[in-house]
């Protein structure tokens, strides 16, 4: 079990240190700083909507791209040894289930609005996952 802990300190810890330029928030918020409007309920959406393009487009790529080159060292290190074959194996499964977690969860809700046309009885001309508050 520490074993485990001391992996998912290590991964978090080189994910803060690799990504931690990303993270500085600017372009998240969309109101409230010098020289913008005040914010508005709109802009909490907003928000959200900004929150999860950036986990989408700047984190989970970047991080599985990472979690793949990882697993090769593994397997192309391994050698004669089935524990970090096996390991390796794992990672790139995990990898797999993880991506499509993540953008078949987008795809599943995208199909559904489709299916019962919230662009239609919305207004919405770009899509549901475009948010405009003027």
């Amino acid at each position: 079990m520490i074993k485990k802990q001391k992996d998912l300190l290590f991964s978090l810890i080189l994910i803060l240190f690799l990504f931690g330029g990303l993270a500085k928030g600017q372009g998240l918020v969309p109101c409230g700083n010098p020289g913008q409007e005040p914010c508005t309920f709109c802009d909490f959406f907003v928000l959200i909507d900004n929150i999860f393009v950036f986990v989408l487009e700047k984190i989970v790529p970047p991080l599985a791209v990472l979690m793949i080159v990882i697993g090769g060292f593994l397997y192309f290190f391994a050698g004669s040894d089935p524990n970090l074959v096996e390991r390796s194996k794992q990672i790139f499964y995990s990898v797999a289930i993880g991506l499509l977690i993540v953008y078949g969860g987008w795809l599943l809700v995208n199909l559904f609005f489709q299916v019962i046309g919230v662009k239609d009885w919305t207004g919405l001309k770009n899509g549901w996952w475009q948010i405009n508050c003027q």
